[in-house]
């Protein structure tokens, strides 16, 4: 989710109906929760090398070397923002 700005209302919250204060106490949260860490950021602390990309992986004979590179795949099409992007 991308970081939102909502800012305060343009009345004063206490004399506002119990509707309004729902609302913006539910604008409030949304706020708040546009500041949490975005998913495709984790990925970006990570640095990757020596990476066959992979995005098959079959589990019954899957190697060490494998599933490391599906999940180095996995990550790298984070940093990317999406497998078709990069």
């Amino acid at each position: 989710m991308r970081k939102i700005v909502l800012g305060q209302p343009s009345f004063p919250i206490a004399t506002a109906s119990q509707e309004v204060k729902w609302l913006a106490e539910g604008l409030a949260e949304v706020q708040r929760a546009s500041h949490d860490q975005i998913t495709e950021e984790i990925a970006d602390a990570y640095t990757l090398s020596n990476v066959t990309e992979t995005r098959t992986l079959n589990v019954s004979t899957a190697t060490t070397a494998d599933i490391a590179n599906v999940l180095a795949t996995l990550l790298l099409d984070m940093k990317n923002r999406g497998v078709k992007r990069g």
